[in-house]
Parts: C-alpha cells; sequence; structure tokens
C-alpha cells in the first residue's frame, strides 16, 4: 500500500524526496500527514463478526458532507462488489462509522478503501489531507449472524446473584450472562438474550400462553420468526415457525459437545414450566425446568425439573438490534387506537435523548404522523396523537439512534397495515352464568352491561335459540337462513387486544366447514353458544331457550358451548353441552341435589360466559 504526499508549502527539495517515498518517512515534516487516525476492524483483521461496522477517526474534525459513499468504500473481494450501507458520522466529526445495509457475509474477506484526497478538514488551511488514500482488508468469522451458543460455566437458579445491576430481575441477569460470557463470540456488536422462560401473568420473557405462541401470547421472546439459527460449529440448527419457536426434531442439536443441562424453563411445547421463581431462587426447596444440549429432540428444552440449587449453563441467542414488538411486522390490525412499540438491544444500551420524532417514526402515504415518544427500559412506545386510518400500510423507521458510547445502533425499518374497513370487537363476558339467562334479550342485556363494551356502542351475545336468533338452519348457510344474527357479513372483528380474530363471509360466519381458522381466538374460558362447530343450532342444546337454569331447576337440560381459547370449530360449537343449571340429579329419599354427570350428555354443572359482538 502506498501513499502520497502532495505539496503544501513545502520546500520543492522535500516535495521532490516525498514523492516516491511512504508516509512513514515524510510524515516528520508534514503539517497534516497525521491528520487521519485508525480504522476499525484494523488492517489483516480476522474471524471479524459478520455484525460489524467500520469506524474509522481523524485528528481535527472534517467536512461531514466529504465523507461518503463515494470516499468510502467496502468491497467484497469474492464478488469484487461494493457493500451497500451509509455513513454516521459522531457528533464530533472525528469518528464516522459505515454500517453495511446487511448482516456481511461468513468466511469472507473484505476490503476498506478511503480516498482522503477528497475528504476536506473544517479547521485547517490546507484543506486537504496530505496522503490519497487508505486501504485495508479484514475476513470475517465463520460464524453466522443467527447464532446460539451454551455459555461457558454454571449457574444456580437464582440468575439474579449474578448480574451486579440487579438482585431482583433474573430474566436481565440471565442476559447479563449470556453477554459477559467467555464463549459469547461477539461481544463488541451482537446483543445476546438467554433463552429462559418466566411466569407469563406477568411481563416476564415467554414463548407461549399454553398451547397458543407467538404475538399477543409472547413477550421478550429471543428467537425471532422464521428464522434460521445456528450452533457454534457453524451448523444449522433449525428454522423457527411464525410464531418463533422450534419445531421437533432439529436439524442439529444446540451444542454438538455440551451433553449437560441447561436451564430454559420451558415446556416440551415452549410454554413456560418451572422457572425458579422467575429465576431469583437457588435453593433445592424451588424447582426449574432444563434441557440437554446435545439433545435434538424436545428434551433439548425440556428434560428434568431440577432443584435450583444445582448449576446449569444457558443459552445464548443473537438479537437484532431492533425488534418490533407490537403490532408485528408485516400484521394487519383491526384496532387503530394503539401505540406502536419497538425494543433496541445494544450492547452498550440507548443513548435514549437520541430517541425521538425524528429518529423514531411512524408515516402513511409519504407523511409522518404526530405521536409522543415515551422510554421504558429498552422498550419505547410511539402514541398517536390521533387514531389511525383504515386501508393504510404504516412504516415504521428507527434511524440515527446511538448507544451510550455514541456508536450508532443499526436502523430498523418494520411496516404493519390497518384492515380495509373498520373492524368490530367481538369479547368473552368476564362474569358467567347458569342457561337462565333471561332469553335472547336477556343475554344481550348482559353483553351490553359488560365492562368491555365500548362507550358508546352497542353490543349483543353470539348465541342462538333456534327460534328468536339463528345463524343457520343447514350446513353451507345459505341466503335468507339467518333471524337476527349478531355478526355482520365481510367484516373483520378483533379480540379485546385489538387482534384480528378473523373476516365473515357473505353469511355473515366463519366458514369452518371450509376450513377456516381463526387468526386469534376470542378469549378464554367455556361460552355458552346454542351451536354446533357448523353454526346450526337444535333445540336439544339451548336450555329452554335460554331460560332454564339455577332457579329451582333439577333435570338434564343441557346448553351447546363453545370454547373461548380455540380457533377451529370448537370456538362456537365443542360438540358437548353444559347442564342448565347447578343439578341434574335431586335423591328422592333424602331430597339431596346433586351434580350427576355419570352417564349423562353434559359436561358438568357449571356457570358460562357469553360472547358479545359489537353491532
Amino acid at each position: 500500500m502506498k501513499f502520497y504526499c502532495k505539496h503544501i508549502t513545502i520546500l520543492s527539495v522535500m516535495l521532490l524526496l516525498c514523492t516516491c517515498m511512504t508516509l512513514s518517512a515524510c510524515n516528520s515534516n508534514s503539517t497534516t500527514s497525521s491528520n487521519f487516525g485508525t480504522v476499525t476492524p484494523s488492517n489483516n483483521a480476522s474471524n471479524v463478526s459478520t455484525n460489524t461496522q467500520i469506524s474509522f477517526n481523524f485528528q481535527i474534525p472534517v467536512n461531514p458532507a466529504t465523507v461518503n459513499t463515494d470516499t468510502f468504500k467496502l468491497i467484497d473481494e469474492q464478488t469484487n462488489r461494493y457493500v451497500p450501507g451509509k455513513i454516521v458520522p459522531k457528533g464530533d466529526n472525528l469518528v464516522f462509522y459505515f454500517i453495511p445495509s446487511q448482516v456481511l457475509n461468513v468466511n469472507r474477506r473484505y476490503g476498506v478503501d478511503i480516498n482522503l484526497s477528497k475528504i476536506i478538514f473544517v479547521n485547517n488551511s490546507y484543506e486537504t489531507n496530505s496522503f490519497q488514500e487508505y486501504t485495508s482488508t479484514f475476513t470475517t468469522t465463520s460464524l453466522p449472524f443467527n447464532n446460539i451458543f451454551v455459555t461457558n460455566g454454571t449457574y444456580k437458579g437464582s440468575l439474579s446473584d449474578y448480574d451486579p445491576a440487579t438482585t431482583v430481575d433474573g430474566i436481565a441477569a440471565g442476559d447479563y450472562i449470556c453477554n459477559s460470557n467467555s464463549s459469547n463470540p461477539d461481544k463488541e456488536y451482537t446483543y445476546y438474550k438467554a433463552m429462559i422462560a418466566a411466569d407469563p401473568d406477568y411481563d416476564y420473557r415467554y414463548a407461549c400462553k399454553g398451547t397458543n405462541c407467538g404475538g399477543q401470547y409472547s413477550y421478550d421472546w429471543v428467537l425471532q420468526p422464521n428464522t434460521t439459527y445456528y450452533n457454534s460449529d457453524a451448523e444449522s440448527i433449525a428454522t423457527t415457525t411464525a410464531s418463533g419457536i422450534f419445531t421437533f426434531p432439529l436439524q442439529n442439536p444446540f451444542s454438538n459437545t455440551y451433553t449437560k443441562q441447561v436451564w430454559t424453563g420451558l415446556s416440551a411445547i415452549f410454554s413456560q414450566d418451572d422457572s425458579c421463581t422467575n429465576w431469583t431462587r437457588g435453593i433445592n426447596d424451588y424447582h426449574g425446568r432444563s434441557g440437554t444440549g446435545n439433545a435434538i429432540n424436545s428434551t433439548s428444552i425440556s428434560n428434568m425439573e431440577q432443584d435450583c440449587d444445582l448449576g446449569f449453563a444457558l443459552y445464548c441467542v443473537a438479537q437484532p438490534a431492533v425488534v418490533m414488538l407490537s403490532p408485528a411486522n408485516g400484521e394487519m390490525v383491526g384496532a387503530t387506537n394503539i401505540d406502536i412499540r419497538v425494543m433496541f438491544n445494544a450492547v452498550n444500551g440507548v443513548n435514549s435523548a437520541s430517541v425521538n420524532n425524528d429518529t423514531f417514526t411512524v408515516t402513511a402515504d409519504g407523511v409522518n404522523i404526530p405521536g409522543q415518544i415515551t422510554e421504558s427500559e429498552r422498550e419505547y412506545v410511539f402514541n398517536p396523537t390521533n387514531d389511525l386510518e383504515n386501508n393504510k400500510t404504516y412504516i415504521v423507521k428507527t434511524t440515527g439512534i446511538v448507544d451510550t458510547t455514541g456508536a450508532p445502533i443499526r436502523d430498523g425499518e418494520f411496516s404493519f397495515e390497518t384492515t380495509p374497513t373498520p373492524a368490530k370487537l367481538w369479547f368473552t363476558t368476564g362474569s358467567k352464568w347458569y342457561g337462565d339467562l333471561g332469553g335472547i334479550s336477556g343475554a344481550d342485556d348482559k353483553c351490553q352491561a359488560d365492562i368491555q363494551c365500548p362507550v358508546g356502542k352497542t353490543c349483543k351475545a353470539v348465541i342462538s335459540d333456534n327460534s328468536m336468533r339463528i345463524a343457520c338452519t343447514n350446513i353451507g348457510c345459505g341466503e335468507g337462513q339467518s333471524v337476527d344474527w349478531t355478526l355482520s357479513s365481510n367484516t373483520y372483528y378483533i379480540n379485546i387486544l385489538g387482534n384480528i380474530i378473523g373476516l365473515t363471509n357473505q353469511h355473515a360466519i366463519f366458514p369452518f366447514t371450509s376450513g377456516y381458522v381463526l387468526q386469534n381466538p376470542v378469549g378464554g374460558g367455556r361460552v355458552w353458544t346454542g351451536l354446533t362447530g357448523n353454526w346450526v343450532s337444535n333445540n336439544d342444546g339451548i336450555c329452554d331457550g335460554w331460560t332454564h337454569g339455577q332457579s329451582g331447576h333439577v333435570d338434564q337440560l343441557g346448553g351447546l358451548l363453545g370454547e373461548g381459547s380455540s380457533t377451529s370449530a370448537s370456538s362456537i360449537g365443542t360438540g358437548t353441552a353444559g347442564a342448565c343449571s347447578e343439578y341434574t340429579y335431586e335423591d328422592p329419599l333424602n331430597f339431596d341435589k346433586y351434580c350427576e354427570t355419570s352417564g349423562a350428555p353434559l359436561e358438568g354443572c357449571s356457570k358460562r360466559h357469553l360472547y358479545c359482538a359489537e353491532i
């Protein structure tokens, strides 16, 4: 590599001597030759992170307009093509970063080329640098960015004991362990999180609630959806589902060599299991679930329940710099009065002052929408000033945000859309009743009185009595079959969390008989519907027109049920009926009353919820 001295106010003899000499031979007499400093990664560096960004600095400030993609180039030497990216100056205009637009390729040699002759110094009377070009090379690591490693060393279930910054947050402590661990392959650029789950009833980390995973059923989960992950031998572990979990068996284990147990707090289907009381307990009176490091079946995450005073390793998962928490990237949303939430995963933490309405924006049709930004630890929330509009695509961007050292955090760009037409609310009541609802009108009154019914709106029961309210009279549900039906045709419905349940067809039903599946469930618990899974009712499952229940009734009348947490036909018809009243049998000898279900086609004697829909 050659450096050439330019003529600056130096004697012509010195100019002649410098013409064919390297920079090191003449910099003692050059007033500007030392203006350029260091570049990271350094020349001939190897095993460089594929998530790296190139930084270079000057000894005196330069005009940032002259430091651009014309004066700086990163070259993929295998393809001989420039790597796209952007230049980000630090505030003092001494340090500049080149951030590639994508993660670099593994096992690849890259060249750095900086045309210094075109870079102008702000307070330098000579204006230009004393040499023309800087070039260097580096080679990337063999480990792909989306990697998972097993920690070196073991930890009791009281993970919070190992983090000097906290004594109460076991999840944060697990992340601290991952980012400071000696097995961490990339401490400088990539933030890692521990693949551990904790109580989903609080804002802890979890992948699933029961059998429902991803989206509204996950929180701060460490695996991204539809992403291939690799172990420390650069072997593909597996590709996650759209819900951000693995299905088993894996292609390769999380570790080929670690044969011992690893704390997870996960069941075999990624729901939360024992977790040493959210990873703050390290005594044998508490328990935590662990997996086996070199397994490829579900025992890799859920093998045994362990005493929390035992020491096990952790799985650590590489994280993108910024994640769209809600709405999910690419999601269609039905609610228009929502916040937009993102989370930053910076090794050195986020400089909160750099997150503002210029750096965290939400746009529609190319126009920024107004809103207020609030901070909660690593999460930032954009609260729009006005409700969103229907039939719009919204672009969420984070750009120009820096960490606490001033280094830029990779930009994020996400999108979501709103439903073409306004969505209506469908929810499950908070209260429960026996079958004596007061008929259809009584059921409607209960829905209208529920606190979840929006103020100023009318809510009615999604229920059938096979007379006053009917969805369908036969499978297929042709024209003219419904009577005072509650759902509307060709309409999106959302649950109380704002998640889309589904889009009804022209007959104002969800066509389960054609294989339709709801996008999200309505809610939880068993619900009176009077319907079978094909939306047809019958007189044997409507609790005598929803007038028969607790008040003095002792018989085996039943009401057809739906399952609020289901997304299939069982959401409106489980194929079973519940007893309409509290008792199904009265002993004629001692007049005792019982709920007798043995031999009876009834699913217990219990109060049930109602489905309610916004009209």
